[in-house]
C-alpha cells in the first residue's frame, strides 16, 4: 500500500469519525422538548399526558415548565407528572429567566398543550411580564420551532368583535412561525423520524431537508451516514460549497445517487 493511499485511508477515517459523533449529538439534541402548560384547566393536562407519555417511549425527554395559574395542576397531578420523568420542573416565581432560557436553548422544541387567551395575547403584543410569554418570546427569537394547541372556538357566547381579536392574535403568532395544531395531535405532530439540525442563522430544520434540497449555509459536510439516511431513488441537491467525504462518495458511486448542484446540473463529485 502506498503512502498516498494509507493517508487517504485514515483521513477518511477521521473524518467520518467526527461526522458520526456530530451526528449522534444532534441526535441527543433533538430528544429534548421543552413542555409549556398556561392556564389551570385540569382536563388539558389530563388529555395530554398519554401523548406525553407515548413522546417518551419514543426516546424523548421533557423539561415541564408551568405558568402561575397552571401550579394548581403541578399539586394534584403529580403522580401522572413523575410518569413522565421530566429532566426539570419549573414553576412561575420559582426559577430565573436564565434557567428557563438554558433549557430552551438545550431543547429543539417548545410544545405548549393549551395556549391560553391571557398567554395569546401577550406573546401576540410582545408583551414579556409572565413565565409563558417570556418562554415564548425567546424561542421565537432564537428560532426554535413552537406547536400549540389552544381551546378557542367560535360560539353565539363570544361577541363577534372578540373573537376577531382572539383570531388576530392567533394569526399573528402563526405569522412568527408558531404552529397550532388539535390538542390531540401532541404526539403525532413530532415526527420521531425526523433529524433536526441547527442552522447557521440558528433556525432548526430537518436534516432531509438540508440533504434534499440546495444548502444555504456557508459550508456542509455530507458524511457516510448522512447518505445511507438517503432515500437512493431521489436526487441528492448539493450546493457548490458543500463536501462530501470519502466514504460518503464512495456510498454514493454504490447505490448509484443522482447528484444535482445548485443550477440543477449534473454534479460532478470532487
Amino acid at each position: 500500500m502506498s503512502q498516498a493511499n494509507l493517508s487517504e485511508m485514515i483521513d477518511r477515517a477521521i473524518v467520518d469519525l467526527i461526522s458520526e459523533q456530530v451526528i449522534a449529538a444532534l441526535q441527543r439534541y433533538q430528544k429534548r422538548i421543552v413542555v409549556l402548560f398556561t392556564g389551570n384547566d385540569e382536563g388539558v393536562f389530563v388529555q395530554a399526558q398519554p401523548q406525553l407519555q407515548t413522546l417518551v417511549q419514543q426516546g424523548y425527554s421533557l423539561s415541564l415548565l408551568f405558568s402561575y395559574s397552571a401550579r394548581t395542576i403541578l399539586k394534584r397531578h403529580q403522580a401522572a407528572i413523575a410518569a413522565l420523568s421530566p429532566e426539570h420542573i419549573i414553576q412561575a416565581g420559582e426559577q430565573n429567566a436564565e434557567e428557563c432560557h438554558r433549557l430552551i436553548n438545550q431543547s429543539h422544541l417548545l410544545l405548549i398543550p393549551e395556549l391560553s387567551l391571557n398567554t395569546l395575547a401577550k406573546s401576540a403584543l410582545g408583551i414579556g411580564d409572565s413565565l409563558p410569554s417570556q418562554v415564548i418570546a425567546y424561542a421565537l427569537m432564537q428560532g426554535k420551532p413552537i406547536i400549540a394547541s389552544h381551546h378557542f372556538s367560535e360560539n353565539n357566547a363570544i361577541p363577534p368583535a372578540y373573537a376577531a381579536n382572539i383570531k388576530q392574535h392567533i394569526a399573528q403568532l402563526q405569522a412568527y412561525g408558531v404552529r397550532f395544531i388539535k390538542p390531540g395531535e401532541l404526539a403525532c405532530s413530532i415526527d420521531a423520524k425526523t433529524q433536526w439540525v441547527t442552522t447557521t442563522i440558528g433556525r432548526s430544520v430537518p436534516l432531509s431537508r438540508i440533504i434534499h434540497q440546495p444548502v444555504q449555509q456557508k459550508k456542509r459536510l455530507i458524511s457516510l451516514h448522512d447518505v445511507l439516511l438517503h432515500d437512493p431513488s431521489r436526487a441528492l441537491y448539493l450546493a457548490p460549497n458543500v463536501l462530501l467525504t470519502p466514504a460518503a462518495r464512495d456510498e454514493i458511486k454504490k447505490r448509484k445517487i443522482q447528484l444535482i448542484n445548485s443550477k440543477g446540473d449534473e454534479y460532478v463529485s470532487r
